[in-house]
């Protein structure tokens, strides 16, 4: 049970603590109208801010007390740094955007409030509150997006790979780590450093990123391609080589980075294996016919190579990479198109032709041309289709069908003219002439010589002129423009015959105005049939040297000159002139060397001039008895003027000390002919000058280039 506590009377206990409460109030009230009368429109006392007391000062006073201090602050340099760099900037380059009138503001506003109490209690109450307001400041978004920007160029970098070069000797370069500036992080950072107004460095956080391909991918690649650099390598065929150069070994090599590897460029061997193809194909050989001494023969086929380039290189390439040092040479096999038992029957048709031979038919002459004759005029050629086809040469029947002609032939007796006592009459009869076409004659052979009998077209030779001809041409034949003698003695009785009948056929022939005279055509055959004898002429033998032998009409060259000779001076255009092999001094004329002429009927070697006039000339020749050879041009005058600029001697050769002696069975055995003396090697140079009564004038370059000459002597051996 309980029981009541007894009720004391007298004085309450607690009243002495609530009376003193009261009055403490009342002090305060009475202090805090006074401090409110007296900080009215400035800071309580103790309020401070950036460690700065503001208390008693005006919100003007205190801002601009805050905007000194932050000033100072904004022109502050801050070290920005991430790893190995470093960048300063000023804090207004952050972004930072303090507001001191705001914290003035705030700093006035403490210890005041809105009730009468708080504004009676406030100035005693804010000296004992902290001392320090937060400050009010803020980040231009903008300003610090762009310092980041600053920052990330100079910070952020690319992993880079280890990676092998490979050049005299295999590198491997170490990779290196990556960087990225953690942007979002960085910019908490700012803020934060700005917002504690800090000044010591600011340290931003970056990422690291590895390399894909670090040292130890590398090293293996490394130690292979030194293996492979240090190695030697050969393309093979057989037992025949071919090293392949360590620079173009060096040049093939390569590294790929993705995976990491080596690998070989084959194109860096296409010089040696385009070198080693030249050397070694071969085109394939088709089996063909050839005709050698009259006997046709089968030349077997055989098969090429080709070198499959393609192929090779790449094997190279593999053999390379893999250390195989011998690489065989891939090749391919060319085979013939046509073997030799395709040709087996042509060859028998064509043996059947030769030994049968073919028959060359003109009037009652009958030549047969077999066996190696006829051979030697055989050309086979293949078709497309790879058959042999046989053919003449007809280079090589022209001569066949001459020597036919020589046997055939009636030669025509020309008119010709004598000319005696200012007088000109016909000089002998003449009668027409049978000759084979020779040109429609190798035609007809060609196409019929498979049939073993050919008739050769014969055509006749030109008549006689008449009287009346005789009388248009009498007036233009006045007297003699040029004339010239060489003499011939000392000559072998034979080179004198030869002269004395070439002048004998040249004599009397006659050339029309606006005609061209042929030496050779004018004289006609120079053949033994025609009267002719051995004698000697100019030739360069298998060796290259230039020697006097054996020829028919031997001399004829000594009447070409002296014909050329009066032509040259009396100013007609000359056609066609060769000069000899040797200077000849018994053809000097006027005091030049370079005015002979030399022909040679048999090879179409010519000398011709052209009548370029409007009269007729007639060429007067004849020997006499102190063996001169006598030209003379008989006609009109032509109405120009010649000169002759002097004479240009230069290259000259001494002429050989040694002797040349031949042989020849074409003379009694043991008659000694002195061909030719020793002389000088010279060239010659003559220029001639026409000048027409108008004033033009026509040029004619003689250049002449005579060997030097030995002394020759021929032995006879008949």
């Amino acid at each position: 049970m309980v029981r009541p506590k007894p009720i004391r009377a007298g004085i309450d206990p607690a009243w002495p603590f609530f009376a003193a409460l009261a009055l403490a109030a009342i002090t305060v009230v009475l202090c805090g109208v006074w401090a409110h009368l007296a900080y009215d429109d400035r800071i309580y006392p103790g309020v401070a801010t950036l460690d700065l007391d503001l208390g008693g000062q005006t919100v003007q006073q205190a801002a601009a007390t805050l905007g000194q201090k932050l000033a100072a602050y904004q022109r502050r340099r801050v070290s920005v740094r991430t790893g190995d760099v470093s960048l300063t900037f000023a804090p207004a380059d952050l972004g930072f955007r303090p507001r001191a009138a705001r914290m003035a503001e705030a700093s006035f506003a403490r210890g005041r409030g809105s009730s009468l109490l708080t504004e009676l209690i406030g100035p005693l109450i804010a000296a004992r509150l902290p001392s320090d307001l937060a400050p009010d400041w803020d980040v231009d978004v903008p300003t610090l997006d762009a310092a980041v920007r600053q920052i990330t160029a100079r910070i952020d970098r690319q992993p880079v790979d280890a990676r092998l070069v490979i050049g005299d000797a295999p590198l491997a370069l170490p990779g290196r780590d990556g960087t990225t500036l953690d942007q979002a992080a960085s910019r908490a950072a700012i803020r934060d450093y700005l917002a504690a107004l800090r000044t010591g460095p600011l340290v931003l956080p970056v990422v690291v990123t590895r390399p894909r391909v670090d040292a130890a991918q590398v090293e293996p690649l490394r130690a292979r391609a030194q293996q492979i650099l240090a190695q030697s390598f050969a393309i093979t065929s057989g037992d025949r080589p071919w090293p392949v150069p360590s620079a173009e070994v060096r040049a093939s090599l390569a590294y790929r980075d993705n995976p990491p590897s080596l690998a070989v460029d084959p194109s860096a061997f296409g010089p040696l294996v385009g070198a080693i193809a030249g050397q070694v194909d071969r085109p394939a050989q088709d089996a063909r016919l050839t005709i050698a001494q009259g006997k046709v023969r089968v030349i077997p086929e055989q098969a090429g190579a080709r070198v499959d380039q393609d192929a090779t290189l790449a094997a190279l390439g593999a053999a390379v990479l893999a250390g195989q040092g011998a690489v065989p040479l891939v090749q391919a096999t060319r085979e013939p198109s046509t073997d030799a038992a395709a040709l087996a029957s042509t060859a028998a048709d064509t043996q059947r032709l030769i030994d049968r031979g073919v028959t060359l038919m003109a009037g009652n002459v009958a030549e047969t041309v077999t066996g190696p004759r006829l051979g030697d005029l055989l050309t086979v050629s293949t078709g497309d289709d790879g058959t042999p086809g046989l053919a003449l040469d007809p280079a090589k029947l022209g001569p066949v069908i001459a020597a036919v002609n020589r046997q055939f032939e009636r030669p025509a007796v020309n008119t010709r003219f004598a000319w005696k006592d200012g007088r000109v009459s016909f000089l002998g009869a003449s009668r027409a002439g049978w000759v084979v076409d020779q040109p429609a004659a190798r035609q007809a052979v060609l196409a019929h010589w498979r049939d073993g009998r050919v008739a050769l077209p014969v055509v006749e030779s030109p008549t006689a002129l008449d009287e009346s001809y005789l009388a248009r041409i009498t007036p233009d034949l006045k007297g003699v423009i040029q004339d010239r003698a060489t003499t011939f003695a000392g000559s072998i009785p034979e080179r004198a015959h030869n002269v004395a009948l070439a002048a004998q056929r040249l004599d009397g022939a006659l050339v029309p105005p606006g005609a061209e005279f042929s030496f050779n055509q004018t004289v006609g055959p120079t053949t033994l049939r025609a009267g002719f004898q051995w004698g000697f002429a100019f030739t360069t033998d298998a060796s290259g040297q230039d020697r006097t032998v054996p020829s028919v009409a031997g001399g004829l060259c000594q009447v070409a000159s002296t014909v050329f000779q009066p032509v040259f001076w009396a100013g007609y255009e000359v056609d066609e002139r060769h000069y000899h092999l040797f200077w000849i001094k018994h053809y000097e004329d006027r005091g030049y060397l370079g005015l002979d002429a030399t022909v040679a009927p048999e090879d179409g070697v010519d000398f011709k001039f052209a009548n370029d006039t409007t009269h007729a000339l007639l060429v007067h020749a004849w020997t006499d008895s102190d063996e001169l050879m006598h030209v003379q041009l008989i006609g009109t005058k032509p109405d120009w003027t010649v000169k002759v600029d002097p004479e240009k001697i230069s290259a000259v050769i001494p002429a050989p000390t040694a002797v040349l002696r031949t042989t020849s069975p074409l003379f009694a055995r043991g008659r000694v002919i002195y061909l030719e003396n020793a002389q000088t090697g010279l060239t010659s140079q003559v220029t001639r000058h026409v000048i027409y009564s108008d004033g033009h004038a026509r040029t004619l370059d003689l250049k002449s280039i005579y060997q030097p000459a030995n002394l020759a002597v021929l032995v006879g051996t008949g």
